[in-house]
């Protein structure tokens, strides 16, 4: 079955050496916090009518066309590149405490720009709230029908099969955890940023977590990151590529 989603890339020897010692996902996390501080940023928002969240996806999805060493990911001792750039984030269906939760999947094209990423996301998070629901959403809960042991059985079964370039495309499309990064604003829940491990299940080498935009334009970002995508001066220079358009906004959009 041809993976419309990723392309299989050569390995170095160090490459394959890092890859069979440090086999899984998780183990190969490293995580860094980063503190914006910008004194234009509140003025660049209002008179752009955007919100902290989709400046923050659009500094990401231009970091990530400057630095497509980001969209890699690792499964089965393979590296792979995403084909296109997607970002899950966790939204709530409704502005209340107690309210559900769902993962979003937002798909990006290179070329979107500060005003498209935000109609993009005003578009997720309508979805969301209506009740018409989201394909994520039909995929978990199809899954949640199933008795425990059947679907600690069935994410084997999918795991192996994404392993060996077998699963279908159709839970890739849906799935929120196959997306080039995933994406928590904890700001909008009076939150802050946390140090945040990534997930062995799907293809996010990426977890970005950020708190609330401070009065005086500072702002917390943690990046967790698969530290077998790149070597670390490339993700060293992709984090000040970030933090630039951020703290500079109008030097960038």
């Amino acid at each position: 079955m041809r993976r419309y989603d990723r392309k299989k890339l050569p390995l170095k020897a160090f490459e394959k050496l890092e890859l069979a010692l440090m086999p899984t996902r998780h183990e190969s996390t490293i995580i860094t916090n980063i503190s914006i501080k910008s004194e234009k940023i509140h003025d660049f928002l209002k008179e752009n009518d955007v919100k902290i969240f989709a400046f923050v996806l659009y500094a990401c999805l231009k970091t990530v066309n400057e630095f497509p060493v980001l969209k890699r990911f690792v499964l089965n001792s393979q590296l792979y590149e995403h084909k296109n750039i997607s970002v899950s984030t966790v939204m709530k269906r409704d502005k209340t405490v107690a309210g559900d939760s769902t993962l979003a999947k937002l798909k990006f094209d290179p070329e979107d720009g500060l005003q498209d990423v935000q109609a993009k996301l005003n578009q997720a998070t309508q979805q969301t709230r209506s009740g018409a629901g989201i394909e994520a959403d039909k995929l978990i809960e199809g899954f949640g029908k199933m008795p425990t042991w059947m679907f600690k059985l069935a994410i084997k079964i999918m795991m192996r099969l994404d392993s060996w370039d077998l699963l279908p495309n159709s839970i890739i499309d849906d799935d929120p955890f196959h997306a080039t990064a995933v994406i928590a604003n904890l700001g909008g829940i009076d939150g802050f940023s946390v140090l945040h491990h990534l997930y062995n299940w799907g293809t996010a080498s990426m977890f970005l977590t950020f708190g609330r935009l401070q009065d005086d334009g500072s702002l917390d970002v943690t990046f967790s990151v698969d530290e077998r995508i790149s070597e670390g001066m490339v993700l060293f220079k992709a984090l000040a590529y970030f933090t630039a358009i951020m703290e500079h906004p109008y030097d960038h959009v």
